[in-house]
């Protein structure tokens, strides 16, 4: 029988076990039913699980059947589930539960049962491969398409269902390795795996208001008003300077992995000293305080003389201010 025949076979074969296994007369007719020889909640799986395939349903289904299994372990419902992992286009995990099946199955199974079942563990072998995986560390974790599968050194080849694969392979201190492997089926093939020590880092960025502020990390200028980078891990020193403001400078602690963000605005630097000009003949200064410059600049002429002389500028320190 060819790959596609017995996996036609195959897929009717559920319906025969769901419906009618070990029912027909005979000497290979002593096993009861499954419909008959399941109780209880495992019975109650069993046809809800029927009732989810004949809606189309199969992952539904599979895992009714699997909840019957627990319950009752019955290996006939191995084939049943394996049906349903096939219909669900995942070869591999149904020829393992053949092969459990055939195991298993003991006395529950007929001459015929087991002559379909072998002829279906060949059939489906097109429609897998097995992958080695080469070179993980050890305690790498192993994933395909998404799913964890054990971890390095894997005692045996794994198999994968044909068609894209993405193998990842994680492990703590090392970068991730990714790859996608276009499975054939029937032909075994291998992944050779490498991994490099990880680069520990952490990101930090600053910000700052004005557009020249210039920002220097580590006394190392790197940008204005805004910069972000990659820092190793530790403490680092961070100052923004701009002309006629205030320095500003601090210290961070980066963690691993972490991203750090610092919003910076500077403060316009207090000049030491303002200019105050002085009124001829008048007795004000331009911040508004009234001076008599009688006072200042003649203290013993009579009243109504005015001082000679140019006017003056004076600094008034920022502490009067």
């Amino acid at each position: 029988m060819s790959p596609r025949r017995a996996l036609q076979a195959f897929s009717f074969g559920l319906l025969l076990c769901v419906s009618r296994v070990a029912s027909a007369a005979g000497p290979d007719a002593a096993p009861r039913p499954l419909s008959a020889s399941l109780t209880g909640e495992a019975a109650t799986a069993y046809q809800s699980a029927k009732l989810l395939f004949d809606d189309g349903d199969r992952a539904g289904a599979l895992e009714k059947f699997k909840r019957a299994h627990d319950l009752s372990q019955d290996p006939r419902l191995l084939w049943n589930m394996a049906v349903c992992e096939k219909e669900l286009r995942h070869y591999a995990a149904a020829t393992a539960l053949v092969t459990q099946y055939l195991k298993e199955g003991g006395s529950k199974l007929t001459a015929q049962n087991r002559a379909d079942a072998a002829e279906t563990e060949t059939a489906l072998r097109a429609f897998y491969s097995l992958v080695t995986i080469e070179g993980a560390p050890a305690g790498a974790r192993v994933s395909v398409d998404g799913v964890e599968i054990g971890k390095a050194p894997l005692s045996e080849a794994v198999p994968m269902d044909l068609g894209r694969r993405t193998i990842r392979v994680e492990l703590e201190g090392y970068e991730p390795f990714s790859t996608t492997l276009d499975v054939p089926g029937n032909t075994a093939t291998s992944v050779p795996v490498s991994m490099k020590a990880e680069v520990v880092t952490a990101r930090l960025a600053v910000s700052a208001t004005g557009e020249r502020d210039l920002i220097k990390v580590d006394g190392k200028a790197v940008g204005t008003a805004h910069w972000e980078g990659v820092l190793a891990p530790g403490p680092h020193d961070v100052r923004v300077t701009a002309d006629g403001k205030k320095p500003y400078q601090t210290h961070v602690l980066l963690a691993a992995h972490s991203t750090r963000t610092l919003s910076v605005s500077l403060e316009s630097e207090e000049h030491k000293g303002a200019v105050w000009p002085w009124l001829v003949g008048g007795a004000a200064l331009a911040g508004g305080i009234a001076v008599s410059s009688y006072l200042i600049f003649k203290p013993k002429d009579e009243a109504g003389s005015s001082p000679v002389g140019k006017l003056a500028t004076v600094f008034v320190p920022a502490s009067y201010k």
